[in-house]
């Protein structure tokens, strides 16, 4: 039997990239005191970070950010919304005034008041009960596990509804989705209509917006075009990096 190779730390290693939900923390949870202590001893070798996530930057900030020294803070970006922004801090450990990036500028003001127009309809439509994120477990003892018991989170440049109580529907709650709306549901995950019925709105709105499934039970409403790959490269470009403390791309990183 060949043993696996050991895993060798890289000593030239100045850049790390990472997801942030059940990576650096658990969903709605502030990252536990052992992951900061780690991340703080990663920022105090010169190791920057960029975390890219779906979750908006105060949330990321809540959880993570603001549970590390405020001399360290320079050396992070957060890329927010699925892609859609790309944030960075100062040496005093604040969060700038403006992002390095955001695509929010891709919609004008008629667009953005129709997206959420949009996302009322839908309310309306499907008859979800909408509250603020909490940690799923909190959330269903605070408000139940009907289907239609649902988060919602508008976070600027992207609207995120979550659906802990619908993604895998048993039958007696199928059948309690058709009556409650007066007619059928096809599959189980009530994400699907919901995001075929968004699709319809924002194409009749005009709004470059577009609904995907994310995750095991998030439907995000994020500006068409954009993704995780979007932050990635921002973050790597040089006035980016110099903010970061570094300078071109390492060879390592």
């Amino acid at each position: 039997m060949v043993l696996p190779r050991p895993i060798v730390w890289n000593q030239e290693l100045r850049l790390i990239l990472s997801d942030v939900d059940e990576n650096v923390a658990d969903l709605y949870r502030a990252a536990e005191p052992g992951m900061l202590d780690a991340l703080a001893r990663l920022l105090d070798q010169e190791i920057s970070l960029v975390l890219i996530t779906g979750q908006s930057v105060d949330n990321v900030e809540e959880r993570v950010v603001m549970g590390l020294p405020a001399r360290l803070r320079h050396r992070i970006a957060v890329g927010g919304c699925s892609g859609a922004e790309l944030w960075g801090y100062s040496d005093a450990g604040m969060r700038n005034a403006a992002p390095y990036y955001t695509a929010e500028s891709m919609l004008n003001a008629a667009q953005k008041k129709a997206w959420r127009l949009v996302t009322q309809q839908l309310i309306s439509e499907f008859r979800l009960v909408p509250f603020p994120p909490l940690p799923i477990d909190e959330f269903r003892r605070q408000h139940g596990e009907e289907p239609w018991q649902v988060m919602l989170d508008d976070r600027g440049p992207q609207i995120t509804f979550e659906f802990p109580n619908a993604y895998a529907l048993p039958d007696a709650a199928c059948e309690a989705v058709h009556r409650r709306l007066g007619h059928g549901l096809e599959g189980r995950d009530l994400r699907i209509p919901v995001q075929q019925r968004t699709q319809q709105l924002l194409t009749a709105y005009d709004v470059p917006v577009t609904p995907r499934i994310a995750g095991m039970f998030a439907l995000d409403l994020a500006i068409a075009g954009i993704d995780k790959a979007r932050a990635v490269e921002e973050a790597l470009t040089p006035s980016v990096l110099r903010n970061l403390g570094l300078g071109p791309v390492p060879p390592h990183a």
